[in-house]
């Protein structure tokens, strides 16, 4: 798709307003039915300008020309359009559990392989130039921490060593020291626990009988409880919880292809390891996306957030649940939403993770973060094509249907309501309309609107309206012209 802008008659001339009709012409001039364009006749109702407001000073000023039916058209010389530059953050789940074996029957050895090999094909891409990618891991870890311990001792700053959980808790995991640490605290919550002797994926009471519920609901015995294994005994305060290390890319936004090589490099060169602090990493991923928003206000940024499970650490005080950790994170979305930084959240879930609701909390995470809901990746079928085909998506969100305004000719100024949008593909030229805001945007017809009402603050940037969006991204011979000089035609409220 070409982007092309068309510098037009003044408001002054009078062929500089259009007809939109919802019929073809009827009085000798040429004329496009329905929501496009018209040269001549009455085919419907004129509204040119009508929600504009003309900034004092000289306005786009050429000359018009005589049209088949005798009345002035506007004609003039034509600029480039360009779109809203994307930049995406990406937050990497580079946990464990990442290495864990797919399904998907295409020879994708781990999770983490599968993921690393389909962003080597998204960068790659000659599609993805001239976006900017930024990439950081979670969870980020603080060094010189034992990979085991038997005691708060061996962890220094990474205590306290898990050696106790709170067992009035079942949802989440939730260690502790004593009593007191445990939400709803009674005498006998926190308790030493261990390992299940026929099952290590059930914890237990150290000093009881392992027993659980069959999919039945029948009660069975996993034998006894032994202590648990070194690996499992290890230093709680290892992953780092602070924003800083999450807000601090290990590769800095930066447009491709010339960033290609460096962030190639660093997927290579991570190991995933440790576990899942989604909200930590979401909300430095969210402070960095923003103040890179606030320092290249020209661009578009948002945050990507992959990960393959549940929050499991950093979590507030109060979280007993899992579905509170999920919500916690949403605020966070939410919250960069409000800063004007959108979140695309992608989910590499197996099947049991779906079975347990792992898409729908992230679908919460996306729809507060501004995305509707999130890409999900299913390890029984092709991970690599199911998340190059996310990240794919992302890349042609209605992210790329904002479009800059194009700068009136030297000397000129520029009218906010002497704007025009169309859209060409087919041979066919079709004239949006403008609406007030997104709020306003037909569901059918689309329009286009500016990103600030120009009766109250300096538009930057033409969006288009999600109906009008989709359209523009199905052809693929269509092009944009944004017209300058035109009386501005519009929804009439």
């Amino acid at each position: 798709m070409w982007l092309g802008a068309a510098a037009c008659g003044s408001k002054d001339d009078d062929g500089g307003g259009a007809i939109v009709g919802s019929g073809t012409s009827d009085s000798g001039g040429s004329g496009v039915g329905g929501a496009g364009v018209g040269n001549g006749g009455a085919g419907g109702t004129a509204v040119p300008g009508a929600m504009g407001g003309a900034p004092p000073g000289p306005v786009v000023n050429v000359s018009g020309s005589t049209g088949t039916g005798g009345e002035k058209t506007c004609t003039g010389e034509t600029t480039t359009a360009m779109r809203v530059p994307l930049d995406l953050y990406l937050m990497l789940d580079s946990s464990g559990s990442m290495l864990e074996a797919t399904d998907d029957g295409v020879g994708s050895a781990d999770k983490w392989t599968a993921v690393k090999d389909a962003l080597r094909a998204f960068l790659s891409d000659d599609g993805s130039s001239g976006m900017g990618v930024g990439l950081q891991f979670f969870p980020q870890l603080k060094e010189n921490v034992p990979e085991s311990c038997s005691s708060d001792a061996d962890c220094g700053d990474a205590a306290p060593c898990l050696l106790r959980l709170c067992w009035n808790i079942v949802d989440v995991a939730v260690p502790c020291v004593q009593d007191a640490d445990c939400p709803d605290a009674e005498p006998g919550s926190c308790v030493a626990f261990g390992i299940c002797e026929d099952d290590d994926q059930y914890v237990c009471s150290l000093g009881n009988e392992c027993i659980a519920r069959d999919e039945r609901g029948n009660l069975v015995s996993l034998g006894d409880c032994l202590p648990p294994p070194p690996d499992i005994t290890r230093c709680l305060g290892v992953t780092s919880c602070e924003l800083p290390p999450y807000a601090t890319p290990e590769v800095p936004i930066g447009e491709l292809p010339a960033a290609r090589g460096v962030l190639l490099e660093a997927l290579d060169a991570r190991m995933p390891q440790g576990n899942t602090p989604t909200r930590a990493a979401l909300a430095g991923a969210v402070e960095h996306a923003v103040a890179f928003a606030e320092a290249n206000p020209e661009h578009e940024v948002a945050v990507v957030l992959a990960t393959d499970g549940f929050p499991t650490e950093c979590v507030g005080e109060d979280v007993v649940t899992l579905e509170q950790a999920v919500l916690e994170v949403a605020e966070v979305a939410e919250a960069g939403l409000r800063a004007g930084v959108r979140t695309f959240a992608i989910g590499v879930f197996g099947p049991y993770d779906i079975l347990v609701g792992a898409p729908v909390g992230l679908d919460w995470i996306a729809d507060a973060g501004g995305t509707d809901r999130a890409f999900i990746v299913d390890t029984s079928r092709d991970v690599t094509m199911q998340f190059l085909d996310a990240l794919n998506a992302i890349r042609g969100a209605r992210l790329g249907c904002e479009f800059t305004i194009p700068d009136p000719p030297s000397g000129k100024m520029l009218d906010y309501g002497y704007v025009n949008v169309d859209f060409t593909s087919g041979g066919t030229t079709t004239r949006l309309l403008r609406v007030r805001d997104e709020d306003a945007c037909d569901p059918a017809s689309g329009g286009w609107y500016y990103d600030v009402d120009p009766a109250v603050g300096e538009p930057s940037r033409i969006n288009v309206c999600p109906s009008s969006c989709r359209t523009f991204q199905a052809a693929n011979d269509g092009s944009v012209q944004i017209e300058l000089g035109c009386a501005t035609q519009t929804v009439i409220e």
